[in-house]
């Protein structure tokens, strides 16, 4: 409705504005004054000016507002995308810079384990840390053996165990549990399907 008004004013202003050029050549001819007619013709001008602009479409106006946010906000989600494609990037670099500390750890404690055993040093003492060797046994299942033994953990309520293979931290408890329950060693219908293996760690305590 606002937008036909505007249009209607415009025009109506138009003719205005021939009229003030029709005063400016016969003075006579002109319905109204000189003076008038020019300053009609100035606001007619404006208004289309306006209203090619879009300023007088409300519409058209709380359109170019939201684009204007719509860019704002676009800015910001780019901004922070790339942010979160650093921020990944430096998880992943972290990530691989941890492995490759695991790596070296584990390598170092079996180097020095490697040379307590040799020079048979128990324990030795460094910078408030007591650094000594313990007995670590680790268990693993028999193969092809495995699904056998999966089935009797079913059978005798134990299929908590598998996952859908036993998590090796579950089944070096497990293994301890038996062994305690059966004077150090595995019943029977275990036996057959884990392997146990035991190896020499280096264990580390803060000294007293």
């Amino acid at each position: 409705m606002k937008t036909k008004i505007f249009s209607v004013a415009a025009l109506a202003m138009l003719f205005m504005t021939f009229g003030a050029v029709g005063a400016m050549e016969s003075p006579a001819a002109a319905p109204f004054g000189r003076q008038t007619a020019v300053a009609f013709g100035c606001m007619a001008l404006l208004i289309l000016f306006t209203y090619l602009a879009g300023g007088f479409r409300t519409g058209s106006k709380t359109k170019t507002i939201f684009n204007m946010k719509g860019v704002i906000f676009m800015q910001e989600i780019l901004q922070r995308a790339a942010a979160l494609q650093r921020l990944r990037q430096s998880k992943d670099d972290l990530k691989l810079c941890l492995d490759k500390l695991n790596a070296q750890i584990e390598l170092t404690e079996q180097q020095i384990v490697e040379a307590m055993e040799s020079s048979k040093l128990q324990s030795f003492n460094y910078d408030g840390e007591t650094y000594y060797l313990s007995s670590r046994q680790y268990a693993s299942l028999v193969q092809p053996l495995g699904r056998q033994f999966f089935n009797r953990l079913r059978r005798r309520s134990l299929a908590e165990l598998i996952k859908p293979t036993i998590q090796a931290q579950a089944l070096n408890k497990f293994v301890r549990q038996q062994q305690q329950q059966n004077g150090g060693r595995l019943p029977d219908w275990v036996e057959p399907y884990v392997s146990v293996n035991s190896r020499l760690v280096l264990g580390v305590r803060k000294q007293k």
